[in-house]
């Protein structure tokens, strides 16, 4: 990556190192398997959680390197929803229950689109969900009630909600494909006249993705430690020295 034309060398000297230092984390810490008492679950829970942060942003980083554009701000609102997620499970011992609970609104919302079609693509899921099954998994959402996966709010729990109703929304058109990501991969005259059709690289992006994914990740490295009641803090400060010191360079 640090090879790439226009990336920010220093800054993706930061992002490897703290990946490499990241995946060393996860494989030597201290884990119960399987875990018996509450403090352990939330500890077991948050590190998965952790992994999947890190092949996310590993996941950002070969796009940074592959000069791809638009897909890297739909990763990087990928990697904010699995950084609330990170960052209540360590925070707060009872949030892991509430979120693996919310899965039962999942099942129950694919349960009813299938339900709407006799076609062989949905026949074993309309076998399994029989009107019994449905019904179960509906009196167990009142009976506990169970809320559905919300971004939002999670985001809010951690007080992260100005990071969802900027950085978060602002991606979602890359997510969707909404017109407004499109003009990333147009030319315009100055009357706003399309004249031709881009698929060219944007290296000033590639670098704000990779510096905000760094950000948000060492808070995401500094929440385990602590959790992990870990001596290794110092680590963090150095990476957070070194993201500072790479923001305030100007020439790739």
């Amino acid at each position: 990556m640090r090879r790439r034309p226009g990336i920010n060398r220093q800054l993706a000297t930061v992002v490897t190192d703290t990946l490499r230092y990241a995946n060393e984390l996860a494989t030597s810490l201290p884990v119960l398997t399987p875990p018996n008492t509450v403090d352990e679950k939330q500890r077991v829970i948050s590190l998965v959680l952790f992994v999947r942060l890190i092949e996310i942003f590993e996941a950002v980083v070969v796009l940074a390197a592959s000069g791809v554009r638009e897909e890297q701000r739909t990763l990087f609102r990928v990697f904010l929803d699995a950084y609330f997620l990170l960052a209540n499970c360590c925070s707060d011992v009872g949030f892991f229950p509430v979120y693996f609970r919310s899965d039962q609104c999942e099942r129950l919302k694919l349960m009813r689109a299938a339900s709407r079609y006799n076609d062989d693509l949905f026949a074993t899921l309309n076998e399994y969900a029989t009107a019994e099954v449905k019904s179960g998994i509906e009196e167990r959402i009142k009976e506990e009630s169970i809320q559905a996966f919300n971004s939002f709010v999670y985001a809010q729990n951690v007080g992260c909600e100005k990071i969802y109703d900027s950085m978060y929304r602002v991606c979602s058109s890359s997510v969707h494909s909404a017109p407004r990501c499109l003009e990333n991969y147009v030319q315009t005259d100055v009357a706003g006249n399309i004249v031709g059709v881009l698929h060219r690289e944007d290296s000033e992006a590639t670098n704000r993705v990779l510096y905000d994914c760094e950000g948000f990740f060492l808070k995401g490295i500094h929440g385990i430690l602590e959790l992990f009641e870990s001596q290794e803090l110092t680590f963090v400060t150095r990476f957070e020295a070194a993201l500072e010191a790479a923001g305030h360079e100007t020439k790739p």
